[in-house]
């Protein structure tokens, strides 16, 4: 059941295109709280939405990736959400400890989540790297 879960949220996130990437010119961005942290540790994502809309956002939902030679690679989890879409005002922002699997390997991270406007449009939404460290 975990690895459906997991699996429907990566296919979630695939399915709605490359994303926007922290800095790039958006107005729903995604952080990462602190930039450096262990393996075990806990981290708060922040999703701002500095748009004139609502967003639909599931923090949950949200993955890791880690940064490999050619590129970045999906962190398998075995969290388990429900997906109900909710819903952020413009100006506001959510945030939602995420607890770092003890057995992470070091290296640099980012967070990836789905959120967007509520009445369409959005994707995957990728936070600037962190680090795990031993």
């Amino acid at each position: 059941m975990r690895t459906m879960l997991a699996m429907c949220t990566v296919l979630t996130l695939a399915a709605c295109g490359q994303g926007m990437q922290a800095g790039e010119a958006s107005d729903i961005t995604l952080s990462v709280e602190p930039t450096s942290a262990a393996p075990g540790d806990s981290v708060e994502l922040v999703l701002r939405n500095n748009s004139s809309s609502d967003v639909g956002y599931n923090l949950c939902s949200s993955g890791l990736e880690r940064r490999v030679e050619s590129g970045w690679e999906q962190v398998p989890s075995d969290r388990l959400c429900t997906m109900e879409l909710r819903t952020l005002p413009p100006g506001d922002e959510a945030r939602y400890t995420l607890q770092l699997p003890a057995d992470l390997a070091p290296g640099e991270y980012q967070a990836i989540t789905n959120a967007g406007p509520v009445d369409g449009g959005g994707g995957p939404i990728r936070s600037g790297s962190f680090q795990v460290t031993p």
